[in-house]
């Protein structure tokens, strides 16, 4: 197996600063982007900015139809174990939700 190729992406994703050399499965990567503007390196990005904003203004507005989940009665909820994530996502997830949920975008669970 050959090792995988350095990217402008995978470049950028690693800070410019080291090559990737690796034989076998890439799982998960951790790597932090040195640049002033961290989208520069998404080219969709950059050449439809006025379309992605740097803060979300809000949630959108209501619509004419107002959907919902039909519960069965005395239905018990899906009980699977949670799956294993590696603990940079794990505080990723955590600062986005806490980001969500401070501007009232997402709400606590009110599920048995």
């Amino acid at each position: 197996m050959s090792p995988l190729k350095p990217s402008p992406v995978l470049k950028a994703c690693m800070g410019g600063k080291k090559k990737l050399e690796y034989y076998g499965n890439l799982f998960a990567m951790d790597g932090e982007v040195k640049t002033d503007d961290q989208n520069l390196w998404i080219p969709v990005v950059c050449e439809y900015s006025e379309v992605f904003p740097e803060d979300l203004p809000g949630l959108p507005p209501d619509k004419e139809i107002e959907f919902c989940i039909e519960l069965v009665p005395g239905a018990q909820p899906v009980s699977i174990p949670a799956y294993r994530m590696a603990p940079a996502e794990v505080e990723e997830l955590i600062e986005q939700l806490d980001d969500l949920l401070s501007k009232g975008f997402i709400r606590s669970s009110t599920s048995p």
